[in-house]
């Protein structure tokens, strides 16, 4: 019975945290259409380096405004750069293509596999904006330019290593 009870307790924090965490995010203007939301170019932080040897440089998004903001109002991502969301805790996840000013590739990972794919996702200028991502928990997210995946063959059930890029490098 306490362990149940204990179970019970984490559910009501986790849902009362998530209502808190929304309720402040309308209070403060994110999730409205008319905010003002300038575009972000974050560091390249990772790599990943394909079988045929060519290797996209990641824009890591880690945090949550970063991930929020994504590549919404970017004039155009580059062949062979990407930006790569990283889930820890992994968790399942729906992404948006909001504000979003081109069309991307989205990879769906899970300790390294690709779990699903979505070519070409369509942009999105004014709510509601369909949601794309699968129904299993993910720990990472990979945004391409519009037919990259398919161009580097890159397939459901692939393996693929993400390398951090050391700090003092740069591009």
């Amino acid at each position: 019975m306490k362990q149940k009870k204990i179970y019970s307790d984490r559910i009501f924090k986790y849902v009362f945290l998530s209502l808190f965490v929304f309720l402040g995010l309308i209070l403060k203007g994110d999730c409205h259409e008319n905010q003002q939301i300038d575009p972000q170019y974050l560091p390249f932080e990772a790599e990943l380096c394909t079988l045929k040897g060519e290797c996209i440089y990641l824009e890591l998004a880690d945090t949550f405004e970063e991930q929020y903001i994504g590549l919404m109002k970017r004039k155009e991502l580059l062949k062979l750069r990407g930006m790569f969301f990283l889930f820890n805790p992994p968790r399942q996840v729906k992404f948006w293509m909001y504000k979003t000013l081109f069309p991307l590739d989205m990879i769906f990972l899970s300790d390294g596999k690709v779990v699903a794919l979505e070519h070409a996702v369509p942009v999105c200028s004014s709510l509601p904006c369909e949601t794309y991502g699968p129904e299993s928990v993910v720990d990472g997210v990979i945004e391409l330019a519009s037919g990259e995946a398919k161009r580097l063959d890159i397939r459901i059930g692939d393996s693929l290593v993400i390398n951090a890029i050391p700090k003092f490098f740069e591009f």
